[in-house]
């Protein structure tokens, strides 16, 4: 295999030229499909920056087919996925990478993030708890305390998400999470607080304007409940507001 010229496409890559990466990478292997897998590897990330993110996935699940040990691989499908909007395939991709390497920085994170994403809330909570025994931090608590949210478990989840906020009061993930779980309590007045806090920490999202525009609802501000939703409407298009 030509490291020369893997590492090559990789500054290409590297240097947001992704035009640049594939030829260096076609002029090596004129077929990809029985390229290396290392070189697999490389023209998925360029599919990547190309959001053709079915071509990457093909290319990673392909190089893992060659290499099924491999934790790189691994963990650019998880990541790959996530870009995607797939989490549960994602959450799967991560799970492998954690049985390679358990230890490996952030992945017991990106894995718990996907089991939320894909509703799978009990696994998330399981790995949310794993991280706080190792890592008592706040975006440990926050995880936890979405997970319990899914779960409806609203108490346990703004303890925990107070317990993020003892540990960092800026945490704006956790403020968001404390205002969510407020306000399935029946604490809306309370929740929009903690919305507003957050907005004015800089934090904006489609999942914070539907659970503000459900705070307003509940105090009886329709009227600003509706401009919110369409705000969002007009920010965020392909979002759903949750039932």
């Amino acid at each position: 295999m030509s490291e020369a010229v893997l590492s090559k496409a990789e500054e290409h890559l590297a240097a947001g030229d992704s035009a640049a990466a594939e030829r260096a990478l076609s002029a090596e292997w004129r077929d990809i499909k029985t390229a290396p897998a290392e070189a697999k590897h490389a023209m998925a990330m360029v599919r990547a920056h190309q959001k053709r993110f079915a071509d990457a996935e093909q290319l990673l699940r392909s190089a893992l087919t060659d290499e099924p040990q491999s934790l790189r691989h691994n963990i650019a499908l998880g990541h790959i996925l996530t870009l995607s909007e797939n989490p549960t395939k994602a959450s799967e991709a991560y799970a492998a990478a954690y049985r390679i390497d358990p230890e490996w920085p952030g992945l017991l994170n990106n894995y718990v993030t996907a089991c939320y994403g894909a509703g799978r809330y009990d696994e998330a909570e399981k790995g949310a708890r794993l991280m706080i025994t190792k890592a008592p931090t706040a975006g440990a608590w926050d995880l936890l305390s979405c997970s319990l949210r899914g779960q409806g478990r609203a108490q346990e989840a703004l303890d925990a998400a107070n317990e993020a906020l003892l540990t960092n009061p800026n945490h704006v993930g956790a403020l968001h999470s404390q205002g969510a779980a407020l306000l399935k309590l029946g604490r809306a007045a309370d929740a929009l607080t903690a919305f507003d806090q957050v907005e004015a920490s800089g934090g904006s999202g489609a999942a914070l304007s539907f659970n503000r525009a459900a705070a307003l609802e509940k105090l009886g501000k329709p009227k600003e409940a509706k401009a919110v939703l369409e705000d969002a409407a007009r920010r965020w298009p392909n979002a759903k507001r949750p039932n």
